[in-house]
């Protein structure tokens, strides 16, 4: 029997038809990322964000139910960041799970090609429609919220919802305040403290239920910003 040199890939753990696909399906993915975001996702992205400006502790970054993906999406976003790349937490998250998602439909070249198949046929019908920018309207809104906010905006909140979770991370230029009961009696000399200096002031639906009605009603009120929307609306006054 001659000699020869005998070469398995029985371990490898994806043939070169599988990264074909991967490679395939990762960038098919990437190409149709949503612009109807969940909010956790958008909660995550904000986390990651805060921690990576030192505004909030690595802590941050380990939840019980999510106990590797903040903290891998940490890494992710500030190698981004070291590789002189300009995107955002969001956007590393969903091409992250682009990546993984391929991958995992690569296991086998008969079940990328139906999940290809099915893939293709579902994107017509349900992914293109939530790649618009206007897909969902808390999204919208926040994004709206952009012609109006500018980096010398201030929002006092108290309570917040999912909506002002997006209106925060939409609009990374703003400085989100936390307002408490206890801030009451020294709240209109930061207010006037803030005007003076020639920044915007404005306040969440939790705020205003949280400062005294009476100082309200002195106040002078300008724009408001209103997303009436039954599962967390959003609503914000400015004050003058």
């Amino acid at each position: 029997m001659p000699a020869g040199h005998i070469t398995s890939h029985s371990c490898d753990l994806l043939s070169e038809a599988d990264w074909i696909i991967v490679v395939v399906l990762a960038l098919m993915y990437s190409a149709t990322l949503t612009s109807d975001y969940y909010w956790d996702g958008i909660t995550f992205a904000l986390q990651i964000e805060k921690v990576a400006k030192a505004e909030r502790g690595a802590e941050l970054l380990f939840h019980p139910n999510h106990l590797i993906y903040n903290g891998s999406g940490y890494v992710l976003y500030r190698t981004t960041q070291a590789l002189g790349f300009s995107i955002r937490a969001l956007q590393v998250l969903q091409i992250a799970n682009a990546i993984a998602g391929a991958m995992g439909a690569s296991v086998s070249t008969t079940a990328a090609l139906a999940i290809a198949t099915l893939v293709f046929f579902n994107l017509s019908l349900f992914v293109l429609p939530h790649m618009k920018a206007n897909a969902n309207p808390r999204i919208a809104a926040a994004r709206q919220a952009n012609q109006v906010w500018n980096e010398a905006t201030v929002i006092y909140f108290a309570d917040r919802n999912e909506a002002d979770t997006a209106f925060e991370y939409f609009n990374d230029k703003t400085d989100w305040r936390r307002l408490t009961p206890t801030m009451n009696a020294n709240f209109d000399d930061e207010v006037r403290l803030a005007l003076g200096q020639g920044k915007q002031v404005w306040l969440n639906k939790g705020a205003v239920d949280v400062l005294n009605s009476e100082w309200l009603a002195r106040r002078s009120h300008g724009r408001e910003i209103l997303l009436e929307e039954p599962q967390a609306p959003a609503h914000y006054i400015e004050l003058r």
